[in-house]
């Protein structure tokens, strides 16, 4: 498992294949202060078993700068990225602002389509890129931005907003359950289930968060037993001594022991 003091990589967004048991997980590139030299470490999706066996490395690093959300297009067999815009090597974070986009990228890591985001959506002032989650029922993307509760639905192909929900939970990730549509949500207290057909609905609390100091990055719903993945960088949130690792918790907030992820 890479250490703490890793400062120029991170697992970041994560997703689950519907069919083959796989995790997708969003390797970044950079710190929040200026980006890695692409000599050193790249913009990369890692594909890895349940097992936590390395499958492949999908190199995106051509079309994006800093992968941050990160899902698997069910029915285009596709995934959708969240990222900055792609910019040179050693650009500072800051010179991005206003600047991301959500990227289409096949699983050969061939561009097919890229979205511009709302630049509010990346103003770092307190919004970054946040995580993303296929929903297969509504063929739709939900996006929430770092530090914001706001959960907003994109129809696919038009990236119109067709449902925007105050989920009250401002963590990162979020993730929908292709059984029933429910979503799931991580912040700093707790793992959350939210019923979006339920208007007004609180989210229903299921466990603490298994990460450490609270941290958390992308979250997935397993596709065939209903489980729930979280993951968790080093560098950014909390400095964990498991850092770059997956946790796996039943639906109920019993944690497992980590995937690790290296």
């Amino acid at each position: 498992v890479l250490s703490a003091c890793s400062s120029i990589t991170g697992v970041t967004g994560m997703a689950c294949n519907d069919t083959t048991e796989t995790i997708y997980l969003g390797r970044a590139s950079a710190t929040l202060d200026a980006l890695a030299d692409a000599s050193v470490v790249v913009d990369t999706i890692v594909v890895k078993d349940l097992d936590n066996h390395l499958l492949a490395e999908i190199d995106v690093s051509d079309h994006l700068t800093v992968i941050e959300g990160l899902t698997f297009d069910t029915t285009r067999r596709t995934f959708w990225v969240w990222a900055f815009d792609d910019a040179a090597p050693g650009t500072p974070i800051r010179d991005l602002q206003g600047r991301c986009s959500f990227f289409e990228i096949d699983p050969a890591g061939t561009l097919l389509t890229t979205v511009p985001a709302d630049p509010s959506l990346c103003d770092l002032g307190g919004h970054m890129p946040g995580m993303l989650a296929y929903d297969a029922s509504r063929d739709g993307v939900w996006v929430q931005a770092e530090g914001s509760p706001l959960a907003e639905l994109y129809a696919l192909p038009s990236w119109q907003v067709i449902r925007s929900i105050d989920t009250g939970i401002a963590g990162e990730g979020i993730a929908v359950s292709p059984f029933d549509g429910t979503l799931y949500l991580v912040d700093p207290n707790g793992v959350y289930q939210l019923d979006p057909q339920c208007a007004g609905c609180p989210p229903v609390h299921l466990g603490p968060n298994p990460v450490c100091a609270g941290g958390s990055e992308g979250v997935a719903v397993d596709p065939t037993d209903r489980t729930v993945y979280i993951a968790a960088d080093s560098g950014v949130h909390g400095h964990c001594p498991e850092g770059n690792s997956v946790w796996h918790i039943d639906p109920h907030g019993t944690h497992d022991p980590y995937v690790g992820y290296e």
